[in-house]
């Protein structure tokens, strides 16, 4: 804050506490996986609501109302006008951040895809290799996994399409999720 006015943070400031989260989340990926040695079958359902829940928390029942990549860039989530956002409407924030990641959020869950990946990395090869060789010798599963990738580069385009435009370029530098849900991330 300057003078008690609030400063709406940079691109670079709200990109970097993004990497952070993002590596914090990761690392958690990470320990399910290989320490914990969840299946990758069970990642969708435990991850994506993880990542849920730590936006969601972190951001709205929170004192300094940011998530540990916010904290570190100094920067926090609230309203347009300041005050605390309220969890549902954090929960608002975040699917409308991640709407358009949701083709390869959904893509991440199917059978095919996920015996693919736990093959390519041999966890439990025994049986997702049944498994995939199953998927592969049904008719059209190469048109399937192509559609899958092109589903989930389509997704993230959208999303940079949807998000870093309106942040760098727009008027009030927000991200589309800010401006549909009349929330700001400011600087400390």
């Amino acid at each position: 804050m300057d003078n008690g006015q609030l400063i709406q943070a940079g691109f670079w400031r709200r990109a970097g506490a993004l990497l952070i989260d993002a590596i914090i989340l990761g690392l958690g990926l990470f320990v399910l996986v290989m320490v914990l040695h969840v299946p990758h079958r069970l990642l969708p359902l435990i991850f994506h609501p993880a990542c849920l829940c730590y936006f969601v928390l972190l951001e709205s029942a929170t004192a300094r109302r940011a998530t540990i990549g916010k904290r570190c860039m100094k920067i926090f989530t609230a309203m347009e006008d300041g005050k605390h956002m309220s969890p549902g409407l954090a929960l608002w924030r975040y699917v409308t951040w991640i709407l358009p990641l949701v083709p390869a959020i959904a893509i991440d869950s199917t059978p095919a895809y996920v015996a693919m990946l736990d093959t390519i990395h041999g966890f439990n090869a025994a049986h997702d290799h049944a498994t995939l060789v199953k998927y592969m010798h049904e008719p059209g599963i190469t048109e399937m996994m192509m559609t899958y990738v092109a589903a989930g580069a389509g997704g993230m385009a959208v999303w940079m399409l949807w998000c870093i435009p309106s942040m760098v370029f727009g008027k009030q530098k927000a991200g589309m999720h800010d401006l549909a849900t009349g929330t700001r991330v400011f600087r400390e």
